[in-house]
């Protein structure tokens, strides 16, 4: 039979457990994309490999945030405070979410050279170099910022 403290530690583990999978489930940054092309649907599903590979390993880069349902961006105090006008303006829009691409790309550089080899050449792409997962980083980053801004409703 176990204690009180011990029961109720116990339960504040359990509890806690609960919690944050609850909150991982409620970001898990799926925004619905519809229709997909195929060459969107292989971006997405290539920066879902990417992160897993990235959390398995525990080099996540902490410098700029993730924006969730956006795998290809990510933002900082100083974008953040660019949000309200750029919903104004398609052009600051645009060069927002260029900036955030960028502050991704140089956050995923640094995960992607910190993947142990092996993780990176389990990553299904022609060339597992650490350029060549950049490389094809940048281009799904180009491909989902453009087809994402000539949809309204993901603005």
């Amino acid at each position: 039979m176990m204690d009180a403290p011990g029961r109720l530690l116990r339960i504040v583990s359990v509890i806690a457990l609960l919690a944050a999978a609850g909150c991982a489930s409620l970001d898990s940054g799926q925004i619905v994309r519809s229709p997909l092309q195929p060459a969107e649907l292989a971006c997405v599903d290539w920066y879902a490999a990417l992160d897993a590979s990235v959390a398995s390993a525990g080099v996540g880069d902490a410098q700029a945030v993730r924006v969730a349902g956006f795998p290809y961006l990510r933002t900082d105090r100083f974008s953040s405070a660019l949000r309200e006008s750029a919903r104004a303006d398609a052009d600051a829009l645009a060069a927002l979410v260029e900036r955030l691409a960028v502050l991704d790309l140089d956050a995923r550089g640094h995960e992607i050279s910190n993947l142990p080899p092996e993780q990176r050449g389990m990553l299904v792409v022609d060339d597992a170099s650490v350029q060549g997962l950049l490389q094809r980083t940048r281009e799904c980053s180009r491909l989902l910022s453009r087809a994402d801004l000539e949809r309204p409703a993901l603005r």
